[in-house]
């Protein structure tokens, strides 16, 4: 090995991203609850219900106009959450992949006047009632996610909804098999190495 090895690795190093990864699996509800993830974006919003054995209750999925992506995820969650609650699919465990959502909920962040009338509604309709919100990585919301990007995709209507698994398209038949074998999804995140930290 040449002796200038060691300082030509340092130097690429210092140089070279950090890379970070996080294992992240959907999670199944415990038997006789449920779990509902929901999703949205600037053209769509969709929930996905799920019982204790990881099966598809009920799932939809719409067109939108006019709203702010942030809008757009509350509204997934309030609709999901109302679905729920309407059917009494409880306990129940909301869970979706905006930490902006989790943070409001938990009253740690306030609320942005956009979505102060659909946070108030979404709080009214949890009071006393066997909700936890929990908050995940987008890898763990897969489903819903692919949900929110399908109604897109699809111009000859404006809305989706599935009652059960085999009604699904192949690829969210894919996903939600995947989830229920609890199989790992790899999270990868840049970060900043010693020499760009300092600069």
């Amino acid at each position: 090995m040449p002796s200038s090895w060691p300082a030509i690795v340092q130097f690429l190093e210092s140089y070279m991203p950090l890379i970070h990864t996080t294992v992240v699996r959907w999670k199944c509800p415990k038997r006789d609850s449920y779990k509902c993830n929901s999703d949205g974006g600037l053209e769509s919003k969709a929930f996905c219900i799920r019982d204790g054995h990881g099966d598809l209750v009920y799932a939809e999925a719409w067109k939108i106009d006019d709203y702010s992506a942030l809008e757009a995820e509350v509204k997934g969650f309030k609709r999901g959450l109302l679905y729920c609650l309407s059917h009494n699919l409880i306990p129940l465990i909301m869970e979706t992949d905006s930490l902006i959502i989790k943070k409001i909920l938990d009253g740690i962040w306030e609320v942005p006047w956009a979505i102060s009338v659909d946070i108030r509604e979404i709080r009214e309709a949890m009071e006393n009632k066997n909700v936890t919100v929990l908050h995940t990585f987008r890898e763990g919301n897969k489903l819903a996610d692919y949900l929110t990007n399908m109604v897109v995709n699809f111009a000859s209507t404006n809305s989706i909804h599935f009652n059960q698994n085999n009604e699904l398209p192949t690829q969210a038949k894919s996903i939600l098999q995947l989830d229920k074998q609890g199989t790992p999804n790899i999270r990868i995140k840049k970060g900043k190495n010693k020499l760009c930290r300092s600069l």
